[in-house]
């Protein structure tokens, strides 16, 4: 029967409970105490500033924490007398660190030359605020500088010391600044003005502190008490945070702003002490952040993003080529992709008739299609356009990594796969490296990730075709692309069973057959059209200078360009196979019969120390598990169904068997040719990535299990609440210097005369930037104003004018090098390179670096 509208009346629903009002309030009262358990521990920091400090270092003593850049401590120069018995050289370029103690504050340097000679001297704060100049003399002089900004430096006082240098004598080619005898810091007296980045340290800590003594301050309305309880004026939970925020104040004041007794200050005692604090709030609420998945996929996501944002923030400083590798081949690309259409042979030595869609036998077409496509975002520069796709693809990898994890982990363990990839170096390496490796890795790893089964063992059609259309663009970026189709045949295979309802095979098989059709069909056409095979390649011509060339890049011209790989191998088959023997025992480890002094395992370069041991255990337990009776694995470590990530279950061992398919698969067919180098086995690092999670999760579960049949203490407790979070916070600290070592390898600065230094030394040349190159291009660039444009006049093979950060701003050079046809050009500067001769006639230069100098054009 329906109800009377008169007589019944629904409560309003915005009408909140007073549960609900309390419950809001509560929430809000929370907040407040936060925010002043933030303020009063940032006012207790501001306090501590207060005091007067000073920081005496005696230069070639005990000033480990103080010096950055300088020589080893002289004990007994001639130089020294007059000193303490200790001093250091520096070099171009010294630092000096102090802790940031206050403003206004002062900084003293006593120093002198070398014995003959004078030093110009050049002292900064933070490498960017000038404090003064003068010139050392031979005899020791004090000189003292006053020190008012870097008010906003997250960390440190830096006092960069830039000096001439050149050689102390014929015995001692060091190139040496000023000899350095002591510094002192002083900051006082009061009042002193805090340095905010410390504050916002100590407020977070105060914040964090707070939330951890939780358990401690037990809310108590008033009728929770019993009539004739007494309360506590001070709540435990206020004694502990209270007795936590002294305690930070009282390390900040004695280990950090004041000189300790032995002179080391903890230079980064703030911000390791947030870390600290957020790993335990971290590992206490972890699990029930764990249980929300939809969070967990968020942090991935925006992990990644924050990832190649910082891959694309270092990739500013790469400004010219990184030599020795792969980037020398960067030109061939560059011609290709300045246009759509291209002829053949014709194309290969006339840059006015190449273009992307020409046969090739070294290198697809995929990746000069992508910097085509890429230009018009770049200003048309090459460079810039490949510097984009480089850290896309990366960011790429990333995500395959972690939806491969994913699949077969779970998203908790997949986040922690993600962390181990964002930090490898090899990685980080290639985000920054320009050329086909990293997105050719990329596509394969993503590809990958996509056709791996998932516990339910079935994939839509729709998933099968994007499969095959990433693995076509892998082809189009590297011939290895091509073994990804029938992998991807295998996969479909063994992820739908025979007698599975709606068994997707025949489906997915054709979807996935002919998206790869469709994506390499640009390739077999211009294959077709211009060699006239589909597969056309130039690949056995590598494969014949691994063999016979012995990696000497002078005897390429001894074998024809054409040659096959049928050829080499029948020339001789025992040499043939001994170079594949020997790329693959380096890949996976050599042993005694290697007689160098350093072995082989370009496996363990795929991830950083201790990861890529755990990754090669992992893999080795997937070995075992496959070939491991179901009824015996019930109790072994990663038992079926384990909640903790070390999954064997009778849906994942498919995956599993793909996946060590696929490392075995590209491992043979890559090493029948050059010397395996780590960017070409960049596409296995998500599954070692996968691997060595899989082995942590496993491990936790199996301390858990054990812990559950004993006594239970705290440490199996963590490791049962929040075992891939107890793990990372564990790995991270030893991975975390990988992003700065694997962008050390490309963008590192080299020495122009690096080459001759490695003959010399019978070492392998360290790559990196050259020296003078990155130089004069970021002394270019930093004075370009918008609408500027520059003339640069180098040596034909020199990147400058043409592959580098600027080459979209260089003008054509006119008929003749007059100042005034330079001037007439509409150029408002000129690098010049003295290897063509002595400069034009425009007065002094701005800049020089080495062979290059740079002047203004332009009144």
């Amino acid at each position: 029967m329906r109800r009377d509208s008169t007589a019944y009346s629904a409560p309003a629903a915005d009408t909140p409970s007073p549960a609900r009002a309390a419950r809001r309030l509560s929430g809000i009262a929370t907040l407040a105490r936060l925010a002043a358990a933030m303020l009063l521990g940032a006012l207790l920091i501001a306090l501590a500033y207060q005091l007067p400090t000073a920081h005496t270092v005696d230069i070639g003593g005990y000033d480990a924490a103080y010096v950055q850049g300088f020589y080893d401590p002289e004990r007994a120069a001639p130089e020294l007398a007059g000193s303490d018995g200790s001093a250091r050289w520096t070099r171009d370029t010294a630092d000096l660190l102090f802790p940031q103690a206050g403003l206004p504050a002062q900084v003293s340097l006593r120093l002198r030359a070398p014995d003959g000679a004078a030093r110009d001297v050049t002292v900064l704060l933070n490498g960017a605020q000038v404090l003064g100049r003068f010139t050392a003399g031979p005899a020791w002089q004090e000189h003292n500088f006053a020190i008012s900004g870097g008010l906003l430096k997250p960390n440190d006082v830096v006092i960069e010391i830039r000096s001439s240098s050149a050689p102390r004598s014929p015995d001692d080619p060091r190139p040496v600044g000023v000899l350095i005898d002591r510094a002192v810091y002083r900051a006082g007296p009061a009042p002193l003005l805090p340095y905010p980045p410390q504050l916002v340290y100590a407020a977070l800590a105060a914040g964090m502190l707070y939330l951890l003594t939780a358990p401690w301050r037990a809310a108590r309305l008033p009728g929770d008490t019993p009539p004739g309880t007494r309360l506590s004026f001070w709540p435990p939970g206020i004694v502990v945070w209270g007795s936590g925020v002294a305690l930070l104040a009282l390390a900040f004041l004695l280990l950090y702003r004041a000189q300790p007794p032995y002179p080391y200050p903890l230079l980064r005692l703030l911000p390791a002490i947030d870390a600290l604090l957020a790993a335990a709030l971290a590992l206490r609420y972890a699990p029930a952040l764990g249980r929300r998945t939809a969070l967990l996929d968020a942090l991935a996501l925006g992990g990644v993003a924050a990832w190649a944002g910082a891959v694309l923030l270092a990739a500013r400083d790469h400004l010219t080529l990184s030599v020795p590798g792969v980037e020398k081949d960067f030109r061939v690309f560059a011609l290709r992709s300045a246009h759509l259409a291209g002829s053949f042979p014709a194309g290969t030595t006339d840059p006015a008739l190449d273009g992307v869609l020409r046969a090739d036998g070294f290198y697809n077409l995929g990746y000069p299609l992508l910097l085509w496509l890429t230009r018009p975002l770049a200003s048309d520069n090459p460079f810039l356009a490949a510097r984009l796709l480089a850290a896309f693809a990366g960011a790429l990898l990333l995500l395959a990594g972690w939806l491969l994890a994913r699949r077969l982990l779970g998203a908790a363990p997949a986040l922690l796969a993600l962390l181990l990839l964002a930090l490898s170096p090899l990685v980080v390496q290639g985000a920054l490296t320009l050329g086909t490796d990293m997105p050719f890795a990329a596509a394969s790893a993503l590809a990958l990730a996509l056709l791996v089964p998932p516990p339910t063992g079935r994939l839509a059609p729709w998933r099968y075709a994007l499969a095959g259309l990433i693995a076509g663009l892998a082809f189009l970026l590297r011939h290895p692309g091509l073994l990804l189709l029938p992998f991807g045949w295998l996969a479909i295979g063994l992820g739908a069973a025979p007698g599975a309802p709606h068994n997707p095979r025949r489906a997915g098989l054709l979807a996935f057959s002919l998206a790869f059709a469709v994506a390499v069909a640009p390739q077999l056409y211009v294959n077709l059209r211009d060699a006239g095979a589909p597969l056309y390649s130039q690949q056995g011509k590598n494969v014949w200078q691994a063999v016979f060339g012995e990696g000497d890049w002078g005897r390429w011209a001894e074998a024809r360009n054409d040659i096959g790989v049928a050829q080499v191998i029948a020339q001789d088959p025992a040499r043939f196979a001994q170079n594949w023997w020997n790329n693959l025992r380096g890949f996976a480890g050599t042993g005694g019969e290697d007689t160098r002094e350093f072995g082989q395992a370009l496996q363990l370069r795929l991830l950083g120390f201790p990861a890529n041991w755990l990754a090669l255990a992992g893999l080795l337990g997937w070995a075992a598990a496959l070939f491991t009776p179901r009824g015996s694995r019930e109790g072994q470590i990663g038992r079926p169904e384990s909640k903790h990530g070390g999954v064997l279950s009778r849906f994942s061992l498919p995956g599993l068997a793909l996946l060590l398919a696929w490392v075995a698969i590209y491992v043979v067919a890559i090493s029948v040719g050059l010397p395996l180098q780590g960017r070409f086995v960049l596409p296995l690092a998500p599954i070692y990535a996968a691997a060595a999670v899989w082995l942590l999760g496993a491990l936790a579960g199996h301390i858990s299990n054990t812990a559950g049949q004993a006594s239970a203490g705290a440490a199996a407790r963590t490791v049962r609440r929040a075992p891939t979070l107890l793990a990372a916070l564990l790995l991270l600290p030893l991975l975390w210097g990988g992003f700065a070592i694997g962008a050390g390898q490309v963008l590192r600065s080299r020495p122009v005369d690096e080459p001759a230094r490695a003959r010399a030394e019978g070492r392998a040349e360290l790559p990196g930037q050259p020296a003078d190159e990155h130089e004069i291009i970021a002394q270019a660039l930093a004075r370009l104003q918008a609408g500027e444009r520059l003339i640069v006049r180098a040596a034909p093979g020199a990147p400058i004018g043409k592959y580098s950060a600027l080459a979209h701003l260089v003008l054509p050079a006119p008929a003749g090098d007059r100042p005034a046809a330079l001037r007439a050009s509409g150029a408002a500067y000129l690098i010049w390179s003295t290897a063509l001769g002595k400069a034009p006639d425009l007065g002094p230069p701005l800049a020089s670096a080495g062979t290059y100098q740079l002047y203004r054009l332009s009144q």
